[in-house]
């Protein structure tokens, strides 16, 4: 007959086993996702030539019409970082879907990069017929848009399992401590959870920040994303959780 510990153990890995699935299955996901909402279209380019756009005037009262503007900035984000770095020598050149620097170059850039965003707002003025204060007004705003289902949905499974793993940690070693001892391991280990969160937090970010532009340059577009931008506030929010983790570890069990 199995001894009760070795129906635990067996309990504990298959939670374990199904907690890994499920991370798997929402990193697998995210990139599914990712993926369908590139910004590349067809007839992107590394000489600042916008593509082809049907022309339709847009009406910025209108969500929709504020989306697609929205998206045209993007592709001419993109545009102008493919054209500067080109013309700075850099060679950006296509691997696995994304843009990739082949070469370091320190040649001056900045023009090219200047020219080529007048040329853009320039198309997209003839496309759309939105005038130039109203690209910048909504450029700015690419910056709120949040954080991403697709990058909060996986750093949220990573956190529910570092902090159970932290849990673990503290009711196997300090169950039967002092509570001051127990308060100072909630604690400290809570701050190494959400350290552990935030790192990982901008880490995929950036990962799925390169996926959906299309390109490992993001040059200025790094600093829209939302979890570098909110990391004190991650980092708080994610400690804070960790103490109801850790006050239900060292609950004291109930006699059988």
């Amino acid at each position: 007959m199995r001894s009760l510990r070795q129906a635990h153990g067996e309990h504990f890995a298959t939670a374990a086993d199904l907690r890994g699935e499920l991370a798997v299955h929402a990193v697998v996901l995210a990139f599914v996702v990712a993926t369908g909402g590139c910004i590349n279209r067809s007839g992107m380019n590394l000489d600042c030539q916008w593509p082809t756009d049907p022309p339709r005037p847009l009406d910025l009262r209108h969500a929709d019409h504020l989306r697609h503007l929205a998206a045209d900035i993007e592709v001419a984000d993109e545009l102008v970082v493919r054209y500067r770095d080109e013309k700075g020598g850099r060679r950006p050149r296509p691997w696995l879907g994304i843009q990739v620097r082949t070469r370091m170059s320190n040649l001056p850039s900045a023009e090219h990069a200047t020219a080529c965003r007048a040329r853009m707002t320039d198309a997209i003025v003839a496309t759309h017929g939105v005038m130039p204060s109203q690209i910048a007004d909504v450029a700015q705003r690419l910056a709120a848009r949040g954080a991403d289902l697709p990058v909060t949905l996986p750093v949220l499974l990573f956190y529910g399992f570092a902090a159970w793993v932290g849990a673990q940690a503290i009711r196997s070693r300090f169950a039967d401590d002092p509570r001051p001892v127990q308060l100072v391991a909630v604690f400290l280990v809570s701050v190494a959870v959400a350290a552990a969160v935030v790192a990982v937090g901008g880490l995929w970010s950036g990962v799925f920040e390169i996926v959906r532009v299309g390109n490992e340059h993001l040059s200025f577009r790094a600093s829209r994303i939302a979890w570098p931008n909110r990391a004190p506030i991650w980092f708080l929010a994610a400690m804070i959780g960790f103490w109801a983790f850790g006050a239900a570890a060292l609950r004291p069990s109930r006699p059988a």
